[in-house]
């Protein structure tokens, strides 16, 4: 994120103090990127500040601001398009539905899939320099036709600076062209140091964040760590950490005066301020972004720290002033530096936009004419034509096109396989008999892992029932583990839990290490951690089996049960539930998936999580409805509950009848290592004198689980390059598992990787589809749901955790330098707040290109088994939702359970000013 943004600055008033740089730091924190500490990183809208506009414009804001790329290069769509992934019937629908002249429609399909270089100006100046002898005749024939002169950029003023088309690959061809056109302010100092200012100060500021918001990994920590980010700064700045200049009394002045005082001294004009105090801000996105986000949300650290951007910004200004001053004696203020002979390429005070003079105009308007004359053989009598096409595309972007292209042709192929499936079922034609009396039920989270094994364990054991909900499983609440020092959000983030679960050891635990009691407990850490790199590096399959062994080895108690009369409390919590309070959980749950009635012997409730050894993203492999950590409370408390005697008398009198004998296991699926494991076995223990049966329906879907797993295992391995092909089921769980062990396999788990569509509705609509894995699946009867009741709880979860997912890997993989963070290999764990390349780097974005290399950007794809009126209004009920809907960050579909008809959901207009509109197989989607 080293682009500057050319998006106005605000202008400051004449009374201009430290109160107004409070609200200049707010406005331009509203527009920095989501990062949050890297325990707790789970997948968000990357541009979640511009939610509140729509999806195409929130793009081009965000190329403004962080110069990142809107879509994918056009060789990406036409390598799709070559490979059948992209319809050329579509392609045409969205030319014609953008050109209205229809004798230009076949020339603009040749622009789009012949001309190699078309609106990609950086090749303009290659192209020309590499045209043979008769390309240059044609040329230089095609430039004959056209007067230069009807080229002029004389505006009415006269003025030959004028742009000549409002476009924006003219502004970018001139922006390349033109790369010092908006410098940073900064780099006025550059001849004057030999160097940037940035590199000479942030090894000093990045490592004072580094070692202030430090939670465990620093040999010292940083002193006065009670106070302030910048109190505790100035005391190092006083200490001789820095040059002390002295001409400011940084001891006398609070942070914002200290801001003000800086922006004196090192800029002088206050216009520039602005344009200073953003470029402070945005050269250092990930830092910035991560310490607005602490200071909205304390809790985010373990170890609290009082920082906010203000902090940051002073401390800045503070490094670099005593850099100039102290270090290389310059006393210059920007403003002076502005009155030499470069001020016009600086970003003074705002950017203005990149021009371009006739000449290069006509040579980049030439060329598209040159490559499609080339590409579809024109006659010159329709050169004309070609020119006059040529600029009516100019405002068109045509990677946009290819891009509603790219996602329209998924979407279609996605629909093609549940909407038939979903009209069988509103006719009465498919039916799904045998599943009326399951052998076993099980509840997975809504996780796109899951869809593969959910099929797989169908395949095996046709009368098994799988269902998806979001993996924290209706359980809001904070947890602390036993020996924790901080409870933990165990639910989605927007959610704030009342109550609190603790875990305590069990009298008899032993502590094990990796699935060993360890003879002494006291063994130095200095000893033990070399011989774990030892054993990591010369037997990584013993590493992998002692991590599945291991994984459950120390039993505890959760204390979940909360007196009705008097409930204690602990950190500002309730501690557990009461006895109704846990039957409302239940019953949302059980109701929000259909699951009401012919319950089996056994329910297992799987949470999942990822324990692959060479991941600083962590969290990001886990539950991000868990706050992004595994769900392993979630379950044994959910499950806790349903077998709870008092609950299950109160969900009777509410009309669901869990029979005596049905127990609820709590299980975890290693998504990693495709293993699971089982916890709190002692219902089934007692479940040999109650229901007999339960007992032998756990060991056989427990069967089946290790079965599917081997099956599972079988098609994450396609995905891997380098893994070896037609392997069998337990060979490709050792790869598999190997991977997860490996310390130097950067691509162990390939996570959310292709994620594309979501079906909410019941099972019976994508039972035995092949979804490839890139589906969240939710289940929801509408039928026990008429008014939607139920379906808010589960869209108020499921639209910002699954679109916050997909978006993630969206922005990662359109733009990985700006929106992601590279290549995994270079990354630093700093300090457990965030990761960096090298010691002396920005806090990294996003993800890294190992975990989005494979992944399709496409929006997220709802297919919702609902009546679209009860949809609209249960989306028209939640602002939030309803951004995310209307402004499209998720595209959202219905198919009605009792006509098989499908919609789409979108902001309403005069067309249709419900925001519903009906949609046919074969069309663009609305």
């Amino acid at each position: 994120m080293n682009s500057q943004p050319v998006a106005r600055d605000p202008v400051l008033g004449p009374d201009f103090g430290p109160r107004d740089i409070r609200d200049l730091l707010d406005h331009y924190s509203s527009i920095l990127p989501v990062v949050e500490p890297i325990g707790e990183f789970i997948h968000y809208n990357t541009l979640q500040a511009f939610l509140g506009v729509p999806f195409e414009e929130a793009l081009f804001k965000a190329r403004n601001i962080y110069g990142a790329r809107p879509y994918m290069p056009l060789a990406f769509y036409r390598a799709k398009y070559a490979a059948g992934l992209i319809s050329r019937d579509l392609l045409k629908s969205i030319v014609i539905r953008r050109i209205p002249d229809p004798a230009s429609i076949d020339i603009a399909l040749s622009i789009l899939e012949r001309s190699p270089r078309l609106y990609d100006p950086s090749e303009v100046v290659s192209a020309l320099g590499d045209a043979t002898s008769n390309d240059r005749r044609l040329w230089e024939k095609v430039s004959a036709m056209f007067p230069l002169e009807s080229f002029s950029n004389k505006d009415a003023s006269g003025d030959r600076h004028a742009p000549l088309m409002d476009s924006r690959r003219i502004r970018e061809a001139s922006n390349r062209w033109n790369d010092d056109l908006r410098r940073p302010l900064r780099d006025l100092w550059t001849p004057l140091l030999g160097e940037r200012i940035q590199w000479l100060a942030n090894p000093v500021f990045y490592r004072m964040l580094a070692s202030f918001l430090d939670q465990g990994v620093a040999t010292w920590q940083m002193p006065w760590t009670s106070e302030s980010f910048y109190q505790a700064a100035r005391r190092l700045f006083f200490n001789g950490l820095i040059p002390d200049p002295g001409s400011i009394d940084l001891a006398k002045l609070d942070t914002f005066e200290a801001i003000e005082s800086l922006l004196k001294e090192l800029v002088g004009d206050k216009a520039l301020w602005p344009a200073y105090l953003r470029e402070t801000i945005m050269a250092s996105p990930g830092w910035s972004s991560l310490v607005a986000q602490i200071a909205r949300k304390g809790e985010r650290l373990q170890q609290r720290r009082k920082i906010d951007l203000a902090d940051l910004v002073a401390c800045s200004l503070t490094v670099e002033y005593a850099l100039l001053r102290g270090v290389y004696g310059v006393h210059e203020r920007i403003g002076s530096l502005l009155c030499g002979p470069d001020a016009a390429n600086h970003d003074v005070p705002f950017a203005q936009g990149g021009r371009i003079d006739a000449g290069n105009a006509r040579l980049l308007l030439l060329n598209d004419v040159f490559d499609v004359v080339r590409a579809t053989s024109t006659p010159p009598q329709q050169w004309p034509d070609v020119m006059r096409l040529c600029l009516s595309l100019a405002d068109v972007d045509l990677e946009s096109v290819w891009h509603e292209a790219f996602e329209s042709t998924y979407y279609q192929s996605v629909l093609g396989l549940v909407v038939p499936r979903a009209q069988a079922i509103a006719k009465g034609e498919f039916k799904v008999d045998s599943l009326m009396s399951p052998s076993a039920q099980l509840i997975f989270c809504l996780d796109d892992r899951e869809c593969s094994m959910r099929r797989y364990v169908e395949q095996l054991d046709p009368r098994a029932r799988t269902y998806g909900m979001p993996g924290f499983f209706g359980i809001d609440m904070m947890f602390l583990g036993a020996g924790r020092e901080y409870p933990e959000k165990y639910c989605p983030v927007p959610m704030m839990p009342k109550h609190i679960v603790l875990e305590r050891r069990a009298a008899t635990t032993s502590t094990r290490l990796f699935g060993r009691k360890p003879k002494r407990q006291s063994r130095p850490l200095v000893i033990a951690a070399p011989l774990r790199m030892i054993q990591l590096w010369l037997n990584p399959s013993r590493v992998a089996k002692s991590m599945r062994n291991g994984a459950s080895s120390q039993p505890t108690t959760l204390d979940f049960h909360a007196a009705q009369d008097k409930p204690r409390h602990h950190s500002g919590y309730q501690v557990g539930y009461t006895a109704v309070e846990m039957a409302d959980r239940i019953e949302a749950a059980l109701r929000s998936m259909g699951m009401t009635r012919d319950f089996a012997p056994v329910v297992l409730v799987i949470a999942h999580g990822s324990s692959a050894m060479n991941n600083p993203y962590y969290a990001a492999y886990d539950c991000a409805a868990c706050s992004g950590r595994q769900g392993i409370p979630n379950v044994r408390v959910f499950s806790g509950m349903a077998n709870d005697s008092e609950v299950r008398a109160i969900l009777r009198g509410r009309g669901i009848n869990i029979p005596d004998g049905t127990f609820f296991v709590p299980a975890f699926h290693d998504t990693a290592l495709d293993d699971f494991k089982y916890f709190d076995a002692a219902a089934l223990e007692g479940a040999r004198t109650t229901n007999p049966s339960a007992r032998d329906a756990f060991q056989s879907i427990r069967r089946t689980l290790e079965t599917a797993a081997g099956l599972n295992a079988v098609e994450r391995c396609a995905r891997f390059e380098k893994a070896p092909r037609k392997l069998t089921p337990r060979k490709a769980l050792r790869e598999v598992r190997l991977r997860a062990s490996a310390l130097f396999e950067p691509r162990a788990e390939l996570g959310h990787a292709t994620n594309a569509a979501c079906v909410i509705g019941r099972r019976e609509m994508t039972t035995g589809l092949s979804l490839n894995r890139r589906s969240f699946l939710v289940s929801y009867d509408p039928l026990q749901d008429p008014d939607g009741k139920w379906l808010a709880g589960i869209l108020g979860a499921a639209i910002p955790v699954s679109g916050g997912i997909n978006l993630d890997y969206f922005f990662s993989r359109i733009d990985n330098k700006v929106y992601g963070c590279e290549s995994k290999l270079s990354l630093n764990v700093v300090g457990m707040v965030g990761v960096s390349h090298g010691v002396d780097d920005d806090i990294q974005t996003g993800l890294p290109s190992q975990m989005v290399e494979l992944h399709d950007p496409i929006r997220l794809l709802f297919m919702i088994d609902q009546d679209p009126t009860v949809v609209r209004r249960v989306i028209d009920g939640s602002p939030l939702l309803k951004s995310w809907v209307d402004n499209q960050w998720v595209r959202v579909s219905c198919v009605d359970p009792r006509s098989g008809a499908v919609s789409f959901l979108g902001a309403p207009d005069k067309t249709y000013p419900d925001g519903i509109r009906p949609w046919n197989p074969g069309e663009v989607l609305p």
